[in-house]
């Protein structure tokens, strides 16, 4: 009865693509047997996602199916063809029976248990945005939209399942029919510029985008702590439409330069295989300056956080160099975990305290990963470095066989130690102490759109060869490296604390190589050099010409050797010389908390 139900849902689940399509196959079934089969499904589907690497849902679920018929599949998890094959094998399911026939045959005491053991789960589960009704459509559907409908050829039936689900009844009651009839819209918007021709991609780009607005104005307006950022993803052709999914945390207006700004706090929800590897963005057309928690527990999980103990380097060069040059580069990654130190140092007592107690459980997580980096290269495996404070890969489980025991031990107990609430809140705290700066960043771009034009800063024009300063169209690299060095500046002349530890992770732009160049390694460089100058420093005699590394390093360190608050008055200096005006101040407004969430 419930294999039978599974199986079905997992036939539906892979006519359309999508895993969203096998959860709604359940509906309408016995109540009792719809939770259990849920369960079941999602069960199943996360067994199989864990035995392949290809990021296709259809190709998960034939996966998940073929398990539950029997175990293990005679095909390789990765080979498409040979697992759709093996898939078409199986017998067709039968439908379930629909209605309550379970639940009106079984007896009172039964179904008081249940429900007494239902409410146990849900009032104990944590709280998960992407499993509530809301969450599940704006989590699910619109990635899978994309997904299909950036297929050659796009699935018409799938598609249209899709665009069902995401304004059906269901969907109206989880998101209300305004909404829910913004994200219908959407989705026709998404599909008709994937399917554009290049005459008339411009219109049909410019109406996607504004029915992203549309959605992201409508969740505001029903109070749904969700928000919807549309991108491009450049291709031959004509570039795909991109869908992100977030959930709100916290959601602020701030007041700067006479407009209101929205500024919304953001744990990404979609499952996209697509990486934001930026703290925060915004654009003219985004009705929000993003602050990324995600990628801002990254940052501060591998970089700044394990310098804490005492020895600790602070990692800021590509991994190629620090084994190329090991001697030169662990003398500057030693000089850096210094300055973070003396960072977090000046911080008040019980946030000392914090740091001290995170930055040990991750400073020896580091020495592990190290370790096991150059034991599972030996074996041809390479070994993917946890950008999380609590990973999301078991990897006591799969890497058993491995690694020594007494090391997973170790690794077991690091992560017991991190789940502890004290710790996970002293986490946070550190957290959200940064991601502040982070904030006051991306008002600061809101900021300058609003300023109209803005001529290119004397630093950039001297390192691009701007021609005009006038003449910078938008989104080339002398627009970008002007708007960010705006930003950077900005933020770090109004750090709430010290700017000590957003010097040394901008700095990265300019030592490690494996990160995106082009307007943040300009902005970075400028940013140096325009407070060097405003502290008196002989830059020119410094950097010499080009942009050497070893070099930058001294810049990097005759900077950081100041005190904060020179640091902080240098790059207010630098902001007003490069940009001829006066920094506007930001006040807060009015700012909502939602349910905090880690996932």
């Amino acid at each position: 009865m419930l294999k039978r139900a599974v199986r079905f849902a997992l036939s539906r689940g892979v006519e359309a693509g999508s895993v969203l399509a096998a959860e709604q196959a359940l509906s309408g079934l016995d109540p009792l047997l719809e939770l259990l089969a849920l369960k079941r499904l999602d069960r199943v589907i996360a067994e199989a996602a864990r035995t392949t690497q290809l990021d296709d849902e259809a190709h998960r679920l034939r996966i998940a199916a073929i398990m539950l018929d029997r175990r293990v599949p005679e095909a390789e998890y990765d080979d498409d063809d040979a697992i759709s094959e093996e898939y078409s094998r199986l017998a067709a399911p039968a439908p379930p029976l629909r209605g309550p026939w379970l639940v009106g045959g079984a007896t009172l005491g039964v179904v008081l248990g249940v429900a007494a053991t239902i409410a146990i789960v849900v009032l104990t589960r944590p709280f998960d945005p992407s499993k509530t009704p809301a969450g599940r459509v704006l989590s699910r559907t619109l990635g899978d939209f994309i997904v299909v409908a950036d297929r050659r050829p796009p699935s018409d039936t799938a598609l249209a399942r899709l665009r069902d689900a995401a304004s059906d009844d269901r969907a109206k009651r989880a998101l209300g029919k305004g909404t829910a009839d913004a994200m219908g819209h959407l989705l026709d918007t998404t599909r008709a510029l994937a399917e554009a021709s290049p005459s008339d991609a411009k219109q049909k780009t410019d109406a996607f985008f504004a029915a992203t607005a549309s959605l992201d104005q409508s969740l505001d307006a029903a109070k749904l702590p969700y928000f919807v950022d549309a991108d491009l993803l450049p291709r031959p052709g004509n570039p795909a439409p991109l869908l992100f999914s977030f959930y709100v945390e916290r959601d602020k207006r701030v007041a700067a330069a006479g407009q209101q700004i929205r500024v919304v706090y953001l744990w990404r929800l979609d499952t996209l295989n697509v990486r934001q590897n930026y703290l925060g963005y915004t654009r003219a057309r985004t009705p929000a300056a993003l602050v990324l928690l995600d990628q801002i527990e990254n940052e501060l999980v591998r970089l700044a956080l394990p310098a804490i103990p005492p020895g600790e380097p602070a990692e800021l060069f590509d991994e190629n160099t620090r084994l190329s040059h090991p001697g030169q580069i662990k003398a500057i990654e030693a000089r850096a975990g210094k300055v973070l130190r003396r960072y977090y140092a000046s911080m008040p007592p019980e946030l000392r305290a914090d740091a001290q107690r995170v930055g040990v459980l991750l400073a020896k997580r580091r020495t592990l990963v190290e370790k096991w980096q150059g034991t599972l290269r030996s074996q041809g495996l390479e070994f993917r470095v946890p950008d999380r404070l609590i990973p999301r890969a078991k990897y006591s489980k799969e890497l058993e066989l491995r690694i020594p025991r007494d090391q997973l031990r170790e690794w077991d107990e690091i992560h017991e130690s991190l789940l502890q609430p004290e710790t996970l809140h002293a986490f946070e705290r550190l957290r959200d102490r940064y991601a502040a700066s982070v904030e006051r960043h991306e008002v600061q771009h809101r900021v300058d759109y609003a300023r109209g034009l803005v001529p290119v800063p004397p630093l950039i024009v001297s390192m691009l060869h701007v021609d005009n300063p006038l003449d910078a169209k938008p989104g080339s690299l002398a627009a970008r490296a002007r708007d960010e060095l705006s930003a950077y500046l900005t933020e770090l002349s109004e750090h709430q604390d010290s700017p000590l530890l957003a010097l040394v992770l901008l700095s990265r732009f300019v030592l490690d190589r494996d990160l995106p160049s082009g307007p943040y390694f300009y902005a970075a460089l400028a940013a140096f050099e325009g407070i060097g100058q405003e502290l008196g420093l002989d830059v020119d005699a410094m950097l010499g010409r080009g942009a050497d590394r070893q070099r930058f390093a001294r810049l990097l360190f005759a900077v950081l050797k100041n005190t904060p608050a020179r640091i902080q008055k240098a790059a207010r200096g630098a902001w007003n010389q490069q940009f001829g005006a006066k920094l506007s101040a930001v006040h807060s407004g009015s700012e909502k908390q939602n349910r905090p969430w880690r996932h």
